[in-house]
């Protein structure tokens, strides 16, 4: 959580509550994007527009701002797929689960 925090002092410390402005979506683009220039996944980059977020609401909810403007800036797409392998031992028990999962989906016969 730490490293998190850490993580996000740059993305937060050139912004001033005095001076967010109609300019400021672009602003927390660019900031994402540089982090995505640097290697950032699109999850990581997401997960920082989500801190961002919170503390533009933090700031709403306590009057300090009108509105959140990372609200307007676009979640990136994230490819959460995997490849996963089954091994030795886990093959019989998938079987058996299929064999178990289509029996009790089998329409009964009366």
């Amino acid at each position: 959580m730490a490293q998190t925090a850490r993580c996000a002092v740059p993305l937060l410390n050139p912004v001033s509550w005095q001076t967010v402005s109609h300019d400021a979506p672009q602003d927390i683009e660019r900031k994402l994007n540089a982090l995505a220039e640097e290697g950032r996944k699109p999850a990581t980059v997401n997960r920082y527009r989500t801190l961002m977020s919170l503390v533009f609401s933090l700031a709403v909810r306590n009057g300090k701002l009108t509105t959140n403007p990372v609200r307007l800036v676009e979640r990136r797409k994230e490819n959460n797929e995997r490849v996963r392998f089954l091994n030795r031992k886990k093959k019989p028990g998938l079987g058996q689960r299929f064999v178990s999962v289509a029996r009790s989906t089998r329409p009964s016969s009366t």
